[in-house]
């Protein structure tokens, strides 16, 4: 009698873990595009993508923050990956103007798992021939709603830090060079849809840290234009980022080469 009762309670317990774990699953994308969390931003690039823009801007924070055009399709943090998957995705856009900066093009890396699966929950597929490009794995809709729980972890981390300060500190100098991966996703995208690549702004301290490699590069399959002495440092909030007037600058700087 005694058994039988714990063995039903466990029944219980375990039917209840079961539709909990099925409910939280049923839920995710929901839950995900509701949470506060540091990749927001990429809800409405998705949004963005699906009007089909005639002209539309991708790349990290400093093009969100300093190009002023209603397709702006940056993110924080962006990624080169990410800007070509982006890219790859906009086939019917004339034009794609990808602004980089030197730390995006010297650091050999690939967005991990929570950088995919953003994109993913935010609704967008991309095809096969961008998945191939840009590196992003195999996945199914089953996997990336589990693997969403990290946006939980997330929100909570990001309510404890607010009001919190990022200060940025850019010592001695940094021999600057472009990493072989990333100049191969961007002058294999370049071939497939047309790139304007733009150097981003930078302050005398981060010009400084880099030094004169930066200003010089270019890339096969694409025209660049060189903004990075275009501001001032009052132009500039941060070390890195332009203020309203600054975007405005370079904003018009970026029409004018292009018209």
């Amino acid at each position: 009698m005694v058994g039988s009762l714990v063995s039903n309670r466990a029944g219980v317990a375990i039917l209840s873990i079961i539709l909990g774990v099925l409910f939280a699953w049923l839920i995710a994308p929901f839950v995900f595009t509701h949470l506060p969390h540091d990749r927001a931003q990429i809800g409405i690039v998705v949004k963005r993508m699906r009007e089909k823009p005639r002209l539309a801007v991708i790349g990290n924070s400093v093009a969100m923050y300093g190009v002023q055009l209603h397709a702006n399709l940056a993110s924080p943090g962006q990624m080169i990956a990410e800007s070509v998957m982006i890219a790859s995705e906009l086939r019917d856009t004339p034009a794609i103007i990808l602004v980089v900066t030197p730390w995006q093009l010297a650091t050999p890396s690939t967005p991990n798992y929570e950088g995919w699966n953003a994109w993913w929950m935010y609704g967008l597929r991309p095809s096969a021939e961008t998945r191939s490009l840009a590196g992003m794995p195999d996945t199914t809709d089953a996997e990336e709603r589990f693997r969403s729980r990290w946006a939980v972890r997330a929100s909570f981390e990001s309510a404890f830090a607010r009001g919190k300060t990022n200060d940025e500190v850019w010592q001695g100098s940094e021999q600057f060079a472009v990493d072989p991966r990333q100049r191969g996703l961007i002058e294999a995208v370049a071939k497939r849809r047309n790139i304007i690549v733009v150097l981003a702004p930078l302050s005398p301290i981060v010009r400084a840290h880099y030094g004169d490699a930066f200003k010089s590069v270019r890339f096969a399959n694409t025209r660049t234009i060189d903004a990075s002495e275009l501001l001032q440092q009052h132009e500039l909030r941060d070390a890195t980022h332009p203020t309203p007037a600054g975007a405005q600058k370079l904003t018009r700087f970026i029409e004018e080469q292009l018209y």
